[in-house]
């Protein structure tokens, strides 16, 4: 009877992708809770076009002075409005800021999928060098949970300053098999996210975050990452959950990036 309900259920599953797997990989919401503003921060809201002429919203925020440029990929949920504490990290570490939402995630138009993140990364990057004239080597790409697979994909392609990976995964399938370990391949064929087969790829230095508290991916996969990636490598462990690492970590968290930046990028 439980193989049944099993067959049942993966049969299911089949009949509703891509629908229900998106669904699970991706939790975007519209609605705005903060703006670098509420921070005392100004900031100028950029819409840029990426695939099939969807325009993907984000925030340009400079800061005077400023040592590089940050490119944060966010994770699977939420939208930019949620992530004000790494707005507030990167501007007192005398950083400016492109923050964006990808397809289908608060301002964003369009729907979210793997190919459509990375173009819309690659939109943000493009801006950068592009609209603001940032040189590549100025340009920090800055990836957290899922944004670390997609900053991933980037830094491979176009060679930053610097790629920090925070509390991501070596694949979508591994994070599932690591939750429920009856999960097969196949329903995640159309969002791999496979971190592990392109890390080998970077020419750029690299700092990874994880905790082994983390509760939604586990610790080994970043360590994983971390051990694939080639030289110069850093990994930094913190304390607390996967949403929260950073905070309970923040004093050890901000000197990081500030160390990692300075030996790799300021005395070039």
């Amino acid at each position: 009877m439980k193989n049944f309900v099993r067959a049942a259920v993966l049969v299911l599953l089949v009949l509703l992708i891509p629908g229900c797997i998106s669904k699970l990989v991706y939790h975007p919401t519209r609605d705005f809770q903060y703006t670098p503003q509420d921070i005392g921060l100004a900031f100028e809201e950029v819409f840029l076009e990426s695939t099939r002429g969807n325009e993907i919203h984000g925030w340009y925020v400079p800061c005077q002075n400023a040592r590089a440029t940050v490119l944060f990929c966010h994770g699977n949920a939420g939208n930019i409005s949620h992530r004000i504490s790494h707005v507030k990290i990167f501007h007192d570490l005398s950083l400016s800021l492109l923050i964006f939402d990808y397809q289908g995630f608060g301002k964003s138009q369009g729907n979210p999928s793997e190919q459509a993140t990375y173009d819309d990364a690659r939109a943000g990057w493009d801006f950068l060098v592009k609209e603001k004239g940032a040189l590549p080597e100025d340009i920090v790409i800055f990836g957290k949970s899922l944004g670390g697979a997609i900053a991933i994909e980037l830094a491979a392609e176009v060679q930053p300053g610097a790629l920090f990976v925070d509390s991501s995964f070596t694949s979508t399938y591994d994070v599932a098999k690591a939750h429920y370990g009856w999960a097969p391949r196949f329903l995640l064929r159309n969002y791999p996210y496979d971190s592990i087969s392109r890390i080998s790829k970077l020419q750029a230095p690299v700092c990874f975050f994880h905790s082994q508290l983390d509760d939604v991916i586990p610790y080994e996969q970043g360590v994983a990452l971390f051990q694939a990636a080639p030289e110069p490598k850093a990994f930094v462990e913190l304390s607390g959950s996967h949403n929260d690492g950073f905070v309970k970590s923040l004093d050890l968290y901000s000197k990081a990036i500030d160390a990692f930046i300075k030996e790799h990028m300021e005395d070039l």
